[in-house]
């Protein structure tokens, strides 16, 4: 039972991580792991939630309440700031 509460916390830390603007490498490497095992949790996670891509990965933790958008931190730039853009 314990293995699978630790694989159920390595995927869900996986899923926090998707939402951030990093790699899948980088995420390996801030996991402690190898890239095919980010590969892994990756694939159990599209097969589980039913998604195809990053960004239903991203939607799906938003949805369920997994990572909370307000807490993110985004780069401050306000000559790329797309919001400030349109109204140039």
């Amino acid at each position: 039972m314990s293995d699978f509460k630790t694989a159920r916390g390595r995927r869900l830390e996986f899923l926090r991580l998707c939402c951030e603007d990093i790699s899948y490498v980088e995420i390996a490497n801030r996991m402690g792991v190898s890239p095919r095992t980010v590969d892994g949790y990756r694939d159990d996670l599209f097969r589980i939630t039913g998604v195809r891509s990053r960004v239903g990965l991203i939607r799906y933790a938003i949805v369920k309440k997994y990572v909370t958008p307000a807490l993110w931190k985004l780069p401050s730039n306000e000559e790329t700031d797309p919001v400030k853009m349109v109204y140039l």
